[in-house]
């Protein structure tokens, strides 16, 4: 596992996966799959679009990936996973 930017990275046989966790905040079990819905928003009506889930999980299935809302014991966590193009070592240029 990598650590860049906060953000874990761990290597799968097919897959790349990016997890970032965000501190002491959970979402709503009811809400994990709908927070991904354009339009949602966790802040009052007028105050944001609700794009911000939205966009990373289209452009994450445009790229044959995933992203998905857990919560974890120190507050939600994002998982995005991509397909590996380079399963092999990395060249050097």
């Amino acid at each position: 596992m990598v650590d860049i930017a906060g953000a874990k990275v761990r290597n799968f046989e097919v897959t790349r996966c990016v997890t970032r966790h965000n501190q002491d905040l959970h979402i709503e079990e009811a809400m994990l799959e709908h927070v991904f819905e354009y339009g949602v928003s966790g802040t009052e009506a007028g105050e944001h679009r609700g794009q911000g889930l939205f966009l990373p999980r289209t452009y994450g299935c445009k790229m044959s990936g995933t992203v998905v809302a857990l919560n974890a014991a120190c507050g939600a966590a994002f998982e995005l996973r991509l397909a590996s193009v380079n399963q092999g070592s990395r060249r050097s240029t």
